[in-house]
Order: C-alpha cells, then sequence, then structure tokens
C-alpha cells in the first residue's frame, strides 16, 4: 500500500523538569535511533523552570534536529505538552518523559508502524517497564509494576487507560491537533479518555519498550500512589460520570485472578504492597493528600537510570 511506503515525519517533544541527570543519555539514544519507515524532524526539549543543569546537560548533544528551550518558569506538565503540539506540523507526534530510556534504536519504528498497522491509530503507547532494583523496596516495586502491566495487558485486548502511559505516547496528527491538556497531573488518562470521546484510535505496542525507574523511597512511591487513587476525581470535571466508570473499571474475574496468582508467586512483596496501598488510601480519604492538580513535586528516586 502506498501509505506504508511513504515515510511519516515525526517529532519528539520532551518536557523537563530537573533532570540533569539522565535528560543528554535520553537525546544520545534519540538521535541514535535507526531511520527506517519515519523521518525525524525534531526534537523540542522544554525546560520547565529547572533549578539544575538540565538545559546544559541537553545542549551537550550537537545536532541540528534538536532545540532546547530554557524557562525560568515552571507551569507543569500539561501546559508544556500545550506549548509543544502549538509548535509541531509532523505526521506523528512522540510525547516523552525526561527519565526514561529507549530498549534499542528501533523504538521510534515500532512506534510508527503500529501507528499504520492499527487502522492509523491515532495515540500509540509504548510499553513501560521498570529497570531492575537493588533494595527490597525497589524490587517489591517492581514486582507490582509487572503485576499490574501483566493485568491491563488482558483488559479489552489492551485497549484501556491503564496502559496510556505518559512516559512515552505518539499522537497522530489528528489527534494532537485535537487535544489539550487541562492543568491537571493525570493527563495521560486524559489524553486517552479525550481520544475516546472524539471517537479517536488508541494503539497500545507492547514492542516499543522504555524503560524507566521506580521509586526506591517509601515517600516517593505514596506520592506517585497518591496520585493514582485520586486521577478518576481530578477528571471528573472533564468527563461523564458514566465515561469514567466504564474506562476505570477492571472485570473482577481478572482482578482477582492475578492477585490470586501475586499472592502466591510472591506473597512477601504481595503483602507488604497491600499495606502500603492501605495506608495510601487513608491519606487520600484523610484529604492530607497534595490538592495541586497541575504541579507536584518530582520523584527524586526515580530519576538516575542505568541500563547494563
Amino acid at each position: 500500500m502506498k501509505t506504508r511506503n511513504k515515510k511519516v515525519s515525526v517529532s519528539i517533544g520532551i518536557p523537563a523538569y530537573n533532570e540533569e541527570a539522565n535528560i543528554k543519555y535520553l537525546l544520545m539514544s534519540l538521535v541514535a535511533q535507526k531511520v527506517t519507515n519515519f523521518t525525524l524532524d525534531t526534537i523540542l526539549v522544554i525546560s520547565d523552570g529547572s533549578t539544575d543543569s538540565t538545559v546544559r546537560e541537553a545542549k551537550k548533544i550537537r545536532d541540528t534536529r534538536l532545540t532546547v528551550i530554557k524557562s525560568n518558569q515552571r507551569r507543569g506538565l500539561a501546559s508544556r505538552q500545550n506549548e509543544i503540539v502549538k509548535k509541531m506540523n509532523c505526521d506523528f507526534l512522540i510525547l516523552l518523559d525526561a527519565d526514561i530510556l529507549p530498549k534499542d534504536n528501533l523504538f521510534i519504528s515500532k512506534l510508527v508502524q503500529s501507528h499504520l498497522e492499527n487502522s492509523k491509530a491515532d495515540i500509540v503507547a509504548a510499553q513501560v517497564l521498570p529497570l531492575e532494583s537493588d533494595t527490597f523496596f525497589g524490587r517489591m516495586i517492581d514486582w507490582h509494576k509487572h503485576w499490574k502491566r501483566d493485568l491491563y495487558e488482558q483488559i479489552n485486548g489492551g485497549d484501556c487507560v491503564f496502559l496510556c502511559h505518559g512516559a512515552a505516547r505518539g499522537f497522530s496528527r489528528k489527534a494532537y491537533k485535537q487535544i489539550r491538556w487541562p492543568k491537571i497531573w493525570a493527563e495521560d488518562a486524559y489524553s486517552y479518555l479525550e481520544a475516546k470521546k472524539r471517537s479517536l484510535r488508541f494503539s497500545y505496542c507492547k514492542e516499543a519498550v522504555v524503560y524507566y525507574r521506580s521509586p526506591q523511597t517509601f515517600q516517593d512511591h505514596v506520592m506517585q500512589s497518591i496520585r493514582f487513587i485520586t486521577s478518576e476525581k481530578a477528571l471528573a470535571p472533564y468527563f461523564p460520570a458514566k465515561q469514567l466508570q466504564h474506562a476505570y473499571k477492571i472485570p473482577s474475574h481478572l482482578f482477582f485472578t492475578s492477585m490470586i496468582k501475586g499472592f502466591f508467586h510472591q506473597p512477601i512483596f504481595a503483602l507488604t504492597y497491600t499495606i502500603i496501598y492501605g495506608y495510601c488510601q487513608l491519606v487520600v480519604r484523610a484529604g492530607k493528600a497534595n490538592n495541586d492538580l497541575s504541579i507536584w513535586e518530582a520523584s527524586s528516586s526515580t530519576k538516575t537510570l542505568s541500563v547494563k
């Protein structure tokens, strides 16, 4: 087909806040991607009020496709993504977190291929995997991340809000020209739900893999868990209750089957995590969670990556 023979023009947008430890390595990986079914036009990094050396580290990468914008004002992820999409006019826009690393040099190619092969999917989400941790706490969180992913992949053939991870997504021109994010932190779920409301297509590309670092401290994990627990409430002003309930519903038989398997294979991890999750629920119900829906303190223990 002619559509498959035509190379897709791709741009990449990366909002970054205090990402000096990883931004250079992410950019090195991106400029080294093998160009197959696409042309890489632009890599745009916007520093969202970083107080470290994010900009300096990013500018160490010498590539004509790279643009680094420094802003002294912190506006939050959603605002920076809106800024990025307004500047783009490509066929396929990839939005990335700055604290990830692609698994291989075919990452972009695999996202683009999924876009082309799935009826021109309008949002393509990558598979997001945790790097192996060294501590008991880190290994427990890694285990839970894998457990959740295995569960979510069974829901509706992978077409679910939980797999639209903000760390790495590709958007068709039709999608990124329509979607604008409100000032909420649950921007990944928002993009999925807004796409569904506009009858846009979603595809989960398991072959396109990025790595990230799980929270390595109790405090950082609690912060992330609270965001997840409160996500449905944060999205309530923007979507009908029925749509949210449908999107966030996990079939009981899948959940309990996965839970039993989890307790059987890793009883200590499963029990410990259940207690921690219960604590997070109590924090939310007690009203002690941060109410700022657009900006939050970054998880410092997730910033440093090292792929061996």
